[in-house]
C-alpha cells in the first residue's frame, strides 16, 4: 500500500481517503494535509468542501471540532436545528440552555454581543443588548448611509403603525411609572392578552371604537403599570372616568352591567385588587 506524509504533521498515513480528502491534484488524487490536521477524525467524508460528520454529531464552524448534536452543546435556532457554533465558542458553559438565562447576579445581565455582566438599567428595554453596544452598532450604521436611510424609513414607518403607537403609549407610561416610582412590567404581548381577554371590547360599555388602556387604579393614585392594573377602555369610557374608584363610578353610570364588573373583578384579583 502506498503512504503519504502529512505536509503538516509530519506523519505519515496510508494515502487512501480514509485519511486524506479527495483532491482534484496531486500525485494520489487527495489533499497534502491529514484529515486530522484538518479537525476532522480518520474516517470523515467531505462533499462541497464541507465537512460531512458522523451520524447525531455536528462540526462547530469555529473550534472545528465533532460534538454530538444536542442542546447540551448547541443553543437552539430552530426545531431540530442548532446553531453554528458551540456554546464554548460563543463564550458559555456547555450545558446553559438559554443565553438570556446565563448565570448572573440578582439584578444583572450579561450582553450577549461584548459578553459583560451589567446592571439592568444598562439594558435595552427588553433585550440583552447593552446600550454601549447598542450606541456603537447605531454609529457603525450611520457611517453606511444607504443602510442608515433605510433604517430611518424603516423607524418612521414602524412610528406610524397601530404597533408602534402602542409601544410609545407603553413607553410613556413606563416613564409615568418612575415617576411616581409605581411598579412598571408592560408590555405589549401583555396588551394583546387583555385585549383577547375582553373580547377586543371596551371592558365598561362592551364597545369597540378607539379603545385605549385604562388603569383600574390610577397612575396618580399609586395604581401599578402591570397587567392586571389595566383594561381595555372607550376613550368615552376613559375620558369619563378619569382619577375616580372605579366601582363607585361604574354603578354611577347609565350602561352599569354586573357581569362586566365581576369580569373586571377577575382580571384583577391576580394582584389582589378585586
Amino acid at each position: 500500500m502506498e503512504t503519504k506524509t502529512c505536509t503538516k504533521c509530519k506523519n505519515t498515513f496510508p494515502a487512501t481517503l480514509e485519511y486524506y480528502f479527495k483532491a482534484t491534484k496531486g500525485k494520489y488524487g487527495i489533499t497534502a494535509v491529514c484529515k486530522k490536521c484538518y479537525g476532522c477524525e480518520f474516517g470523515n467524508k467531505r462533499l462541497n468542501r464541507s465537512f460531512i460528520p458522523k451520524t447525531g454529531f455536528v462540526f462547530c464552524v469555529k473550534c472545528k471540532k465533532e460534538i454530538p448534536a444536542t442542546k447540551y452543546y448547541f443553543f437552539r435556532r430552530a426545531k431540530d436545528k442548532y446553531s453554528p457554533t458551540c456554546k464554548e465558542c460563543m463564550g458559555y458553559k456547555y450545558g446553559t440552555y438559554r443565553r438570556r438565562n446565563v448565570e448572573t447576579k440578582v439584578g444583572f445581565k450579561k450582553c450577549y454581543i461584548c459578553n459583560d455582566e451589567k446592571e439592568d438599567i444598562y439594558f435595552v428595554n427588553g433585550t440583552s443588548r447593552c446600550k454601549q453596544c447598542a450606541r456603537e452598532a447605531y454609529e457603525k450604521l450611520k457611517t453606511d448611509q444607504p443602510k442608515f436611510d433605510l433604517y430611518l424609513k424603516a423607524r418612521k414607518q414602524y412610528a406610524l403603525s397601530s404597533k408602534g403607537r402602542e409601544a410609545k403609549r407603553i413607553a410613556s407610561l413606563k416613564r409615568k411609572s418612575n415617576k411616581r416610582n409605581t411598579v412598571h412590567n408592560y408590555n405589549q404581548e401583555m396588551w394583546l392578552k387583555t385585549l383577547q381577554y375582553f373580547q377586543n371590547e371596551c371592558a365598561y360599555c362592551g364597545g369597540g371604537e378607539n379603545i385605549q388602556q385604562d388603569h383600574i387604579i390610577p397612575l396618580n393614585k399609586k395604581g401599578d403599570n402591570t397587567i392586571n392594573n389595566i383594561i381595555p377602555a372607550c376613550s368615552n369610557c376613559n375620558s369619563h372616568k378619569q382619577d375616580r374608584d372605579m366601582v363607585e363610578w361604574y354603578k354611577e353610570t347609565n350602561y352599569y352591567n354586573g357581569d362586566r364588573l365581576n369580569r373586571i373583578k377577575d382580571w384583577a384579583k391576580a394582584r389582589g385588587l378585586g
